[in-house]
């Protein structure tokens, strides 16, 4: 799947939920209920990802990715280092 197609899916996913929930709601049940749509589009991700910033064998900090879809960064969240 291309970027753009891939781009397109996940929003259409984002969307579907929010038409379906409303707004006003805690972040964690959007974020539960996009992991579902997603899943039912068959569209690959991963929830909660922890990745360590690097440079030359030096680790600066931790990142948690929110979303990651296909290998891409759909919302990096920083860590409280």
């Amino acid at each position: 799947m291309e970027f753009d197609e891939l781009s397109r899916n996940v929003i259409g996913c984002a969307i579907e939920v929010h038409r379906n929930l409303g707004p006003g709601l805690l972040e964690s049940t959007y974020r539960r209920c996009l992991a579902c749509e997603l899943s039912h589009a068959r569209i690959p991700f991963q929830m909660e990802l922890r990745h360590k910033a690097a440079k030359r064998h030096h680790t600066f900090r931790s990142v948690t990715f929110v979303l990651f879809v296909s290998s891409v960064v759909v919302r990096p969240v920083p860590s409280k280092d």
